[in-house]
């Protein structure tokens, strides 16, 4: 492979010459932290929509039976269980989330379920996986930072990190990490689309379809096939058509520390967005005693904020759980409503909710100065001013934000198991739940890490 694509180079280069041993405690601690997160979120989506219909249709595909199908006891063909499994962490908002340099979300969790498929294949022990999550995750946030991808979605880094890390855990060496990422980046660049206007259940499957395209081109290249020698710098490549001629990976693995630990993990179900106006909106509902009295609601928050979740009439209507957990106006009259946030809040029944529906009409969503200033600071922060207007004209205010509690607010580890037993406890009960932390807390240990699908079978014995 040619060393004239600089990008390709720095991947190939970093992947293959990762030590684990090497990486620091903290970085190995958080990505076992992001393992945890991303399984209670593939829970928490397990009987949504996306999930169920990509989970059955993996279970249809035949092929060799060689890698779980997330929840289940039943195996199916590597590509197709990366595919429903991505999918079912992506679908209920739970996942964590990096706020790039240039201000745009991505989720690096993506990749943790696919590059699992590949290890469950192939016999590989949880420290080797957990050396390919970090590679993927390093992957994932620096190009978030270096390369502009505007018009094209979040997954087509995803998808390129995926390569990585499955071709990394594959145990291919230098050469055949640079053929897995090369043709990852000249065959699979999804549009933007997935993620604009009324939002379709394509946007948790374009995780999946991600997943299922980043493992393919590892298993191709572990096959021999071989990708372009510029897919990035050739005259017709991914720079050129993607990031409109710009970017580079220099610092790809050159700091002190990996780059995981500035992934945060949500403390919501939602679009991370729009996590600071249902944190407002928390403190709101908790004096309030019927909602039905509400007369008016004003969300005072972020440009940003107002720009992506909070504009457009769409926002005032969604009709799927995908668009509802991407609407300032919906999370806001949930959590007026319910008092909270979480998956039960995008459930069918509660998207038509008489209730809920009146107090959304009555929300009204403006951005304010002097948040959006704090946002744009080299340490955004994330603040939200909810305030209540009740019929009998008296006022309760929420606020939201660095001091009063902020969603970039690092979790620590004691509340990221928490969070995963919240989810949890209703799909595999308490014992098993405890049992699923314990395992993944021992992970570096584990001689399979495919032996951690077997703790997440939802209904088992």
């Amino acid at each position: 492979m040619s060393e004239r694509d600089a990008i390709l180079a720095a991947i190939a280069d970093f992947s293959a010459g990762f030590d684990l041993s090497a990486a620091a405690v903290q970085d190995v601690e958080a990505a076992r932290l992001r393992v945890l997160d991303t399984f209670g979120a593939a829970l928490g989506g397990f009987d949504e929509t996306a999930s169920v219909l990509t989970r059955n249709l993996a279970l249809r595909s035949g092929g060799p039976a060689d890698a779980t199908v997330f929840g289940t006891s039943c195996k199916t063909g590597i590509e197709m269980a990366a595919f429903a499994n991505a999918t079912a962490s992506r679908e209920a908002e739970m996942n964590d989330v990096y706020m790039s340099r240039a201000g745009a979300g991505a989720h690096p969790s993506d990749v943790i379920l696919p590059i699992l498929a590949v290890c469950e294949a192939r016999n590989v022990s949880g420290r080797d996986f957990l050396a390919a999550v970090l590679v993927a995750y390093e992957i994932y946030v620096q190009m978030s930072d270096d390369l502009k991808i505007e018009g094209f979605d979040q997954t087509v880094l995803a998808g390129l990190a995926i390569a990585a890390g499955a071709a990394r855990a594959l145990g291919l060496d230098r050469r055949g990490i640079a053929q897995a990422v090369s043709i990852a980046a000249v065959a699979n660049n999804p549009l933007n689309q997935a993620r604009r206007d009324r939002i379709s259940m394509w946007k948790a499957i374009a995780s999946g379809q991600a997943g299922k395209a980043g493992v393919f081109a590892a298993l191709a290249a572990e096959g021999g096939l071989e990708g372009p020698e510029q897919p990035f710098a050739g005259s017709c490549g991914w720079l050129h058509n993607l990031a409109q001629g710009e970017g580079s990976l220099g610092r790809l693995g050159a700091g002190e520390r990996l780059r995981i630990g500035e992934v945060a993990i949500k403390p919501r179900a939602s679009c991370q967005v729009t996590i600071s106006a249902i944190l407002a909106a928390e403190q709101a509902a908790a004096r309030i005693d019927n909602p039905g009295q509400i007369a008016a609601v004003r969300v005072e928050t972020y440009a940003f904020a107002w720009q992506s979740v909070g504009s457009g009439e769409h926002r005032w209507d969604p009709q799927s759980r995908e668009s509802a957990d991407h609407s300032i106006p919906y999370v806001t009259a949930a959590a007026l409503v319910d008092g909270t946030v979480g998956p039960a809040q995008f459930r069918p029944d509660r998207l038509r909710d008489p209730l809920l529906r009146q107090v959304m009409s009555r929300v009204e969503v403006v951005p304010d100065d002097e948040f959006t200033a704090r946002h744009q600071t080299a340490v955004p922060e994330h603040h939200s001013r909810v305030t209540v207007t009740m019929k009998d004209g008296s006022e309760v205010v929420g606020r939201s934000g660095r001091e009063h509690g902020d969603p970039s607010d690092v979790m620590n580890p004691l509340q990221v198991e928490d969070k995963f037993r919240k989810v949890a406890a209703g799909m595999l009960g308490a014992d098993r739940s405890e049992n699923a932390i314990i395992a993944v807390r021992d992970l570096t240990d584990m001689e399979r890490a495919g032996d951690l699908h077997a703790l997440f079978a939802v209904n088992a014995a």
